[in-house]
């Protein structure tokens, strides 16, 4: 290890080199000190560290002394921040405050003196406003609810129920108890079978969309992890679909029943599987506090560019480790090119007040799942020669035996010792 002076470096500003004589340092925190009366001790609030400034005083020295100065002059004059070397604090973005003074004396001939004062220099930078798109899901998703009931009351009122019968419309009621059972089952618990739940229906109509409304919302998830969640939205998604593939019965006032029912049903779904996505939060990185413009969320590419801002760890060779909650790309943008096509269809049959919430929905749904795509990460299909043990696989694949589980449970492998020789969906990095 070398002295002090063995680790000095050669001054200089802008690429123009001096001599320094000596040099000051401030630096610290920035406070502000609050006393309150009757109490002895204040209260110091800590702002942040302070701006480090730089004095120092400087010479040039040589028969080009004054060609030096006038360089290091038009340094000082150049508009915007500079580089300063520093002899003991080394590099440093600092731009010139105040006025440089250069003196010379005649005494020294051949010597331009100078004292400087220099700020580090930051980026110019401004806040920016980032959406919350899981609150917007979440509010479009009770604007849904709200107009479904009033579109269901008014359906309603313009139907004869006493000219419909159970079995002129026990071909949606079947699909309808079908899709309530596997995503809404507080909604028919109390029901032994679709027949049972489709008297219930015809006895009781103006009850329907209140009932079902409450169960939706006083049901919980029992899915947590993103991926966990997409995929039981991707179920409540297919089962809207299944609501609305019934046959049509015959007679206007049945045709107009069965279009009422189907309508709330798919609003509650749709509703409930908003709110699940919803809870799906998506991280800010530092990344979108910047003054940079932004990017076209609905592209693909743009999807692409802008992954791994949530926080990630890394491995030995430097390499991103996703871990295994972190959502598939394509799963994501699959799902909302579903949900937009599926609401669209509902859409084209609506009233004018449905169709407003249905497509403040769609646009809902598509910012935040673009948001959520946005943290995801690619998967690639390999296939091992042989049978191999997930811990080997994944070193094989990361140079990181820990993400075994990943693997194993991506693509669920039954014995994390036997690895089969078949095709595997990994994350690409």
């Amino acid at each position: 290890m070398g002295t002090w002076r063995d680790r000095l470096q050669p001054a200089s500003f802008r690429g123009v080199p001096f001599d320094v004589d000596g040099d000051s340092i401030g630096a610290g925190r920035r406070t502000q000190t609050h006393e309150y009366v009757k109490r002895d001790k204040p209260y110091v609030e800590d702002l942040g560290r302070a701006t480090r400034d730089v004095d120092v005083t400087g010479f040039l020295i040589g028969d080009d002394c004054f060609e030096q100065a006038d360089r290091l002059l038009e340094a000082f004059e150049t508009a915007g921040p500079g580089e300063l070397v520093h002899p003991w604090l080394g590099r440093m973005k600092v731009s010139a405050v105040g006025k440089p003074v250069f003196k010379r004396d005649r005494r020294e001939g051949g010597m331009v003196r100078f004292d400087v004062s220099f700020v580090e220099s930051g980026d110019l930078s401004f806040p920016a406003t980032t959406l919350n798109t899981s609150q917007q899901l979440a509010s479009a998703s009770d604007a849904l609810e709200t107009t479904s009931k009033s579109n269901f009351a008014t359906l309603l009122d313009d139907v004869n129920t006493a000219r419909v019968s159970v079995a002129s419309y026990m071909s949606s009621a079947t699909k309808m108890y079908t899709a309530f059972s596997n995503n809404l089952s507080p909604f028919v618990s109390a029901f032994t079978d679709a027949a049972q739940f489709a008297q219930w229906v015809l006895n009781a109509p103006s009850l329907i969309s209140e009932e079902l409304f409450s169960a939706v919302d006083g049901i919980t998830s029992s899915f947590t992890g993103t991926a966990n969640m997409l995929t039981s939205v991707t179920g409540i998604f297919g089962s809207i679909g299944d609501v609305g593939s019934g046959s049509a019965p015959t007679g206007t006032d049945a045709a107009g029943f069965q279009s009422a029912l189907v309508q709330v049903s798919q609003d509650a779904m749709l509703v409930m599987a908003m709110r699940d996505l919803a809870t799906i939060t998506v991280p800010v990185s530092d990344a979108a506090a910047s003054s940079a413009g932004p990017q076209d969320p609905a592209s693909v590419s743009s999807v692409d560019s802008q992954t791994g801002t949530v926080p990630v760890e890394y491995d030995e060779a430097g390499d991103v480790i996703y871990p295994v909650d972190v959502p598939v790309i394509d799963d994501v943008i699959a799902l909302r090119d579903g949900l937009a096509s599926t609401i669209w269809d509902m859409a084209q049959t609506a009233s004018y007040d449905r169709f407003q919430a249905l497509t403040a929905a769609r646009q809902a749904i598509t910012r935040h799942l673009n948001e959520v795509a946005k943290n995801g990460v690619r998967i690639v299909t390999i296939q091992p020669i042989e049978a191999t043990p997930s811990l080997v696989l994944a070193y094989q694949r990361y140079g990181d035996a820990t993400r075994a589980d990943e693997i194993v449970t991506r693509n669920r492998v039954s014995n994390p010792g036997f690895v089969p020789p078949v095709e595997l969906q990994v994350a690409q990095r």
